[in-house]
């Protein structure tokens, strides 16, 4: 753990998951990351996601 010298000790997001305030900037910075991320990979597939190919379905070969 490493001390700035002003404010508190900053410690890994895994030790105090809900004071983010509290994280090391690096953590912070991965976590907003990937908020961000599935943020935008959501509202792309519900608003693009929805049209898919339409493959033609074929009859299965008759035995003679």
């Amino acid at each position: 753990m490493r001390l700035d010298g002003h404010g508190p000790a900053k410690v890994p997001m895994w030790k105090d998951p809900m004071s983010p305030s509290k994280w090391k900037e690096e953590h912070f910075v991965l976590a907003s990351l990937s908020m961000w991320g599935s943020i935008i990979y959501g509202g792309y597939s519900f608003f693009a996601g929805g049209k898919k190919e339409d493959k033609p379905e074929v009859a299965p070969a008759q035995a003679a």
